[in-house]
């Protein structure tokens, strides 16, 4: 048991006590060890309940992978108790610092005339708010379909600001927001996006439905699609700054809850909104639930959260298969095809190939590679993954058929074959050499994955060298080529199972017969399988 007098010393060891390759202090070694009596007195001596490793997790979220329910819980409540009393030491600070009698801020209140409930925006006219944020107003929005025809909205930088496939989220907001009341009921949307929520909203038939838009495009876009016609609808073209302040922190979260009193109708009134505050990581998301939970009951409101379970991967993974399928299907275009042009043209008189030599063949391959890196990597990553054999299999079905005619010319008239002096198997997939063991060929093949992965784990790393953004395929060039120059004649350097498999495929379904799998003594298969030992042989190294 830690005892008090060990705070002190404690307190010296949270800053000195740091693992530089895990980036882990004294609050996430005491939260992998299950000590919520050492936790307790590092954050009451300084220790930082928010503090990321290397990988951006916190100490709470060790903990939690470690199944330690009572560290969690303390790293929970001082996370909350912080952010509260930042929220309100922040309140404070705003308040003195605004002059006396100038106290009146934009936001939007009710009034009735007549039994008629209008809306009136403070410091502006009717229909227009008069605050701007320049930084949102000046970037250019654009909408369009995508190959599916759902809608989307990008940034200038063509960084996607909404998608239809956030319907589900929205319907669920408008259910939680009209179902079951009143004909003829209000309702208010801040912000028109794609107008999906919009959308949902008026299959409730609302009497009165007001959408405050303040930028330009997507209020073309709302005029383009006829929103401006449709009964009851009003449109308010400007900004509220309570609402369209981007909510990036607690504190513009909070600020936005303010102005609720104004705006809902009466104690019956409801109010909807998207909780994606640090959503990516599930410690922080769960501190900030809590803290709104406390904003909103400070101001009188109960809360209610409504999980909702997203059917995204559907529609990611299908962007990341295409891309990683042509990007393996780059690999062997090039690759195979540089071999078919090389060795099928190849003079045995002279040692020379006419449309190119063995150095040619290395460079391609390197090309193939890289270039299926950047093909793929915007969307995918770039990885070429070992799994997309389909993509290695197109790749040599293309190249197949484009040099079918060399193919059958250079065997004679033979049957396709996978070994002997005629065969055409080794452009495809490879074989080891006829001079060396199968143990020597697995070693080959051992080596060269591990000294690529290591690579590729160096390039990557951040804190080696950093290379520019977008520059990976470079390195994997280097690599390949350097590989391929140095290593690749004892078996042709596969590197990928799926490269050497997608090829196997295409060849038996083309009649190069049963000896696709078995020669060698099925080499290639335990090579393949063995795939699995490489990758933490090179994370060791690394």
């Amino acid at each position: 048991m830690t005892q008090e007098s060990d705070a002190p010393w404690l307190a010296q060891r949270v800053e000195h006590n740091h693992d530089e390759m895990l980036g882990w202090d004294a609050l996430h070694y005491a939260a992998d060890g299950g000590h919520a009596d050492v936790i307790c007195l590092l954050l009451k001596y300084g220790a930082l309940w928010n503090a990321v490793d290397s990988l951006g997790y916190t100490a709470a979220d060790i903990a939690w992978s470690r199944n330690h329910t009572a560290c969690y819980n303390v790293l929970f409540q001082e996370g909350v108790r912080q952010s509260f009393l930042l929220n309100v030491i922040a309140r404070r600070a705003d308040a003195d610092s605004k002059p006396e009698g100038n106290l009146q801020e934009d936001h939007a209140i009710r009034s009735n005339e007549a039994d008629t409930e209008h809306l009136t925006l403070v410091s502006g006219s009717q229909n227009e708010v008069t605050y701007s944020n320049a930084d949102f107003l000046k970037n250019r929005l654009t909408f369009s379909q995508d190959s599916h025809g759902q809608w989307r909205c990008l940034d200038k930088d063509n960084n996607m600001v909404m998608a239809e496939w956030e319907n589900e989220i929205m319907l669920a907001s408008a259910k939680a927001l009209c179902e079951g009341q009143h004909e003829g009921f209000s309702v208010l949307n801040v912000g028109f996006g794609l107008g999906i929520i919009d959308e949902a909203i008026q299959t409730y038939r609302p009497g009165r439905h007001v959408i405050i838009e303040p930028h330009p495009d997507a209020l073309a876009f709302m005029y383009q699609l006829g929103w401006d016609k449709r009964p009851g609808v009003e449109i308010f073209e400007g900004t509220w700054e309570e609402f369209l302040m981007p909510q990036n922190d607690q504190d513009d979260l909070r600020t936005f809850f303010e102005c609720l009193p104004n705006v809902l109708s009466g104690p019956d009134a409801r109010f909807s909104f998207f909780h994606g505050l640090a959503a990516t990581n599930q410690f922080f998301y769960h501190v900030y639930t809590r803290v709104a939970e406390l904003d909103l009951r400070d101001i009188g409101l109960s809360t209610e959260w409504t999980t909702m379970p997203m059917n995204v991967e559907e529609v990611v993974w299908e962007g990341v298969k295409r891309n990683e399928f042509w990007g393996s299907f780059m690999i062997l275009l090039f690759g195979a095809g540089v071999e078919c042009q090389v060795r099928l043209h190849y003079n045995d008189n002279d040692m020379s190939g006419a449309f190119g030599t063995y150095l040619s063949c290395r460079i391609a391959w390197g090309c193939g590679v890289a270039l299926g890196a950047w093909a793929s990597g915007g969307i995918s990553g770039g990885h070429i993954n070992p799994a997309q054999v389909l993509g290695c299999a197109f790749g040599t079905l293309v190249v197949y058929m484009l040099y079918r005619e060399s193919i059958l010319s250079f065997e004679g008239g033979l049957p396709h074959s996978v070994s002997g002096i005629r065969s055409t198997a080794s452009l495809f997939f490879t074989h080891p050499a006829p001079s060396i063991s199968l143990t020597t060929a697995y070693m080959t093949e051992a080596i060269a994955t591990t000294t690529l992965l290591f690579l590729v784990l160096a390039f990557g790393d951040t804190g080696n060298w950093a290379i520019p953004k977008g520059s990976m395929p470079v390195g994997l060039f280097l690599t390949v080529l350097a590989i391929g120059s140095s290593l690749g004649s004892n078996t042709g350097y596969a590197l990928n199972p799926a490269r050497d498999t997608g090829p196997r495929l295409v060849l038996y379904l083309l009649g190069y017969g049963n000896d696709v799998w078995t020669h060698d003594g099925a080499y290639w298969f335990f090579d393949s399988a063995l795939y699995t030992l490489h990758e933490p042989a090179s994370v060791t190294l690394e």
